[in-house]
């Protein structure tokens, strides 16, 4: 495999954090080491927050996955969020109602200046 930023070629047993789009440990960017807490995102700003980031990351707050149409605001959703109230990313998710054994997570994202 070769890192998508460098072209450097990485292979798992050189570096077994080989991570986000295969880039190659120097060149996934390194954010800040800060303390937050995930809460459920039941305050009408935290979904604001969640339609806002995804709206923004991938153009849509609606999603086809497993041939089937998920729609973020019916979703259950977490938020991470510094002690400021400075929103760091999100997970939105669904108990799937005909096997409720079932999970689909959707989406993981973080803002981009706190990778790592």
């Amino acid at each position: 495999m070769e890192c998508i930023v460098c072209g450097k070629k990485v292979t798992e047993d050189k570096n077994p954090r080989l991570v986000i789009g295969l880039a190659c440990e120097g060149c996934v960017p390194r954010g800040k080491d800060v303390p937050f807490q995930v809460r459920l995102a039941k305050e009408p700003e935290d979904q604001r927050f969640v339609l806002r980031f995804l709206d923004d990351l991938f153009g849509e707050t609606d999603f086809i996955e497993f041939g089937r149409w998920y729609h973020v605001q019916e979703m259950d959703q977490l938020v991470a969020v510094m002690e400021r109230g400075e929103y760091i990313g999100l997970a939105v998710y669904t108990i799937e109602s005909e096997d409720p054994t079932l999970m689909t997570l959707l989406t993981i994202n973080v803002d981009e200046s706190f990778f790592r």
